[in-house]
């Protein structure tokens, strides 16, 4: 026990406060995939058996993994963007409203990074025209981690960035500011995150309408962002489902946080200090 005074932001003194053991956090960061996987295996279990149940069963195939893994990605991205929403409620109240997009990017690698991983963002990169490139040489989530040679570990450490990449979404949209969010690792602990703020001016944007059906993730995440800021709840559903059906056609779409989606950090980008 420590009786050290709490580093910002948290307030010793808040009685609303409420405090957890740190290692538990990191053991319940590293246990999330796995649950995710079983999640998604157990809810395909009820649908398999009763095809193989049916008058003329056809041999019952085993989820694909591009399927599969864009379920893992679904449940995880979307709890880590309603955590994001509340940390940056809980945390940002007693701060004055940002009013430059650079100033929310320094605050998520200074403030809520520690908050989460009890470290700042290593490195900031921008080129001045909505695209930040976040670095952590030791991704805490990946400090945990044993491997051993020739087990594909970075290929394995790559859904366990997913939850993370919901954080920064849902932290900046809680912000005002509509981005998506990419995530790699190329050597272990490391980790990159690519942020491309998502402009709301319809005329900028033009509508969601114009634009033909996605082929890859990235594709479709744009869409969805217009179909929210300019479509109807019916065009929105409509579309979505348009979107969903093209991408599980496709055979050769990659996922977001794979590494040849990530743009590379150009001459242009500039680092950012705090």
């Amino acid at each position: 026990m420590s009786f050290d005074s709490p580093l910002p932001p948290y307030n010793a003194s808040d009685p609303t406060a409420t405090f957890l053991n740190s290692s538990c956090l990191d053991l319940l960061l590293i246990e999330l995939v796995p649950l995710a996987y079983r999640t998604v295996h157990a809810l395909d279990a009820p649908s398999s058996s009763s095809s193989s149940s049916s008058p003329n069963p056809s041999q019952p195939q085993k989820m694909e993994e591009d399927e599969e893994r864009d379920r893992v990605f679904f449940r995880l991205e979307s709890l880590g963007y309603r955590v994001g929403l509340g940390l940056v409620e809980r945390f940002s109240k007693d701060r004055p409203r940002f009013t430059d997009t650079l100033d929310v990017i320094k605050f998520l690698c200074k403030d809520l990074w520690m908050l989460v991983f009890r470290k700042q963002i290593d490195n900031l990169k921008t080129n001045h025209r909505g695209v930040y490139v976040l670095t952590d040489n030791s991704f805490r989530p990946f400090a945990r981690m044993s491997t051993v040679p020739g087990g594909n570990a970075v290929i394995r450490a790559q859904p366990f960035l997913y939850f993370p990449c919901g954080i920064i979404r849902g932290a900046l949209a809680s912000m005002g500011i509509n981005a998506t969010v990419q995530a790699e690792t190329t050597e272990l602990p490391g980790a990159t995150f690519q942020i491309k703020s998502i402009a709301t001016n319809a005329k900028e944007k033009g509508s969601y309408k114009d634009i033909q059906i996605p082929h890859s993730t990235t594709q479709y995440n744009n869409i969805c962002e217009l179909a929210i800021l300019h479509g109807t709840a019916q065009d929105r559903m409509v579309h979505n489902e348009e979107c969903k059906a093209n991408l599980k056609g496709q055979s050769g779409w990659r996922r977001s946080t794979d590494r040849d989606i990530m743009s590379p950090v150009h001459s242009d980008f500039a680092t950012e200090k705090w």
